[in-house]
């Protein structure tokens, strides 16, 4: 079973942040792919997705604006089974939200895909990190990451989203204040989403195992 997990801040005050990309990520997987919601708890909401289709994705694309669709074979979730799980804890506090489900499901480190804001990449970037179990990827001075790697290890995989460090256009602006910020054009990671984030989570749920029951 896989797991997507989407980082952010609860509350509406940080919604639009770029530390909550993560989130923001999650919510647009929910709103343009069917799934139902499964689990609601005060840590956290979990909604499973099963045979996700490209062709529902090619349906949905007549709204996307000048994107150009890669070939159903590079970009098929046709028979995958995946949960995405939103948190409603603070980012220092990340493994809360996950916590009960990686260990009563007894999963790996290795069945979840934390998508996150990354200092280390340009805006609209967007990377796949998946470990190879011998070199572990840091943090980077990443809460929530450091706290999910505390708890669970750090080999899970990351999907890096791209927002540019301070220091590269105004070294006034602390590294809080602005990750904590509302982002500044949102329709441009809209964009990178479904352009090229799809096909990266596409890419890591094609080592995905059949839908299983599970505990929740």
């Amino acid at each position: 079973m896989k797991y997507i997990f989407g980082l952010g801040n609860p509350g509406a005050q940080y919604s639009g942040n770029y530390h909550n990309l993560g989130t923001i990520f999650a919510n647009w997987l929910c709103e343009y792919f069917p799934n139902e919601l499964v689990s609601k708890k005060t840590e956290y909401e979990m909604f499973r997705f099963s045979n996700v289709s490209f062709s529902h994705f090619v349906h949905l694309s007549s709204n996307f604006s000048n994107m150009s669709l890669a070939p159903s074979s590079d970009l098929s979730l046709n028979g995958s089974c995946f949960y995405v799980i939103k948190p409603n804890v603070f980012m220092n506090l990340s493994f809360k939200a996950i916590g009960s489900v990686y260990s009563m499901n007894k999963a790996s480190s290795m069945d979840f895909l934390v998508m996150h804001d990354e200092l280390m990449l340009p805006k609209y970037d967007i990377k796949l990190k998946i470990p190879d179990g011998s070199n572990l990827p840091g943090n980077a001075g990443h809460n929530g990451l450091r706290n999910i790697s505390e708890h669970m290890s750090a080999n899970f995989s990351r999907l890096r989203i791209g927002i540019d460090h301070p220091k590269n256009f105004d070294p006034r602006i602390s590294v809080t204040n602005y990750v904590l910020s509302n982002i500044d054009d949102i329709s441009a990671y809209k964009k990178a989403f479904e352009t090229k984030g799809i096909k990266l989570i596409s890419d890591w749920l094609n080592t995905s195992t059949n839908c299983v029951s599970m505990k929740k």
